[in-house]
């Protein structure tokens, strides 16, 4: 006999999207249509997906922009492995929205593809963050951190890149100093770390000197750094 409409197993859609290496600039409109277009496969009952990268660098995104990034993000079925907004502007307001999207509930799959919702979220999290050069400063990095700290999942966190933000400018280097040192020891999974071109200088590099330590592979060009803090 035949089976009921209802009990159609639904198929899981797994998308890797890298608009890097595009010759122009996709804009708001570019991602918002890439957004719709995902959104229409969950309107249909035996369909959803994941988007297990999704990297769009330095394609003029903006605070219109990134809401319908967050929305890929929220209705994607499995945490997004591979993040990468770098060069886009989104200030700490973008970062804020960012981060709440980052907390969304998550979803296990059983086998035959079946959806169960779990009380926890799936091992596989979010390994690489990119945040290089977005307009942010130590705010951000707290937005961040609220988002990490809220979800267990942010805890294979193993790459982040931060490089060209003012983090530790000016009046900024106490706070900046805190809040990366605050992310690092409640992230400590976190092996590869970049903070080039962020003002660091030699006094913050010292505070946070037993932080960077246990660090694989650490990124400090082009700061403030002279032969004393190295």
């Amino acid at each position: 006999g035949g089976r009921d409409e209802n009990d159609r197993m639904p198929y899981l859609l797994e998308f890797e999207i890298d608009i890097s290496s595009c010759s122009i600039e996709i804009e708001d409109d570019g991602i918002k249509a890439i957004a719709t277009e995902l959104f229409s496969l969950t309107e249909r009952n035996d369909i959803n997906y994941r988007v297990r990268e999704l990297i769009v660098p330095g394609m003029s995104i903006s605070q219109y922009g990134l809401d319908a990034i967050t929305s890929i993000l929220i209705n994607s079925w499995h945490r997004c492995e591979v993040l990468s907004l770098s060069y886009n502007y989104l200030t700490n307001k973008g970062i804020e929205k960012l981060s709440n999207a980052l907390q969304h509930n998550f979803f296990d799959v059983c086998k035959n593809d079946v959806f169960k919702p779990i009380n926890k979220p799936t091992s596989s999290g979010l390994k690489t963050l990119k945040l290089e050069n977005v307009g942010m400063n130590y705010v951000g990095i707290e937005h961040l951190r609220n988002s990490f700290n809220c979800n267990d999942a942010m805890q294979s966190l193993n790459e982040l890149y931060l490089g060209d933000n003012d983090f530790f400018g000016g009046n900024n280097a106490n706070h900046g100093v805190r809040q990366i040192k605050l992310l690092l020891r409640e992230n400590p999974n976190i092996h590869t770390l970049s903070l080039f071109a962020t003002n660091l200088g030699d006094d913050a590099l010292s505070s946070l000197a037993y932080d960077f330590q246990s660090r694989r592979s650490l990124h400090l060009g082009r700061n403030n750094i002279t032969c004393k803090g190295v």
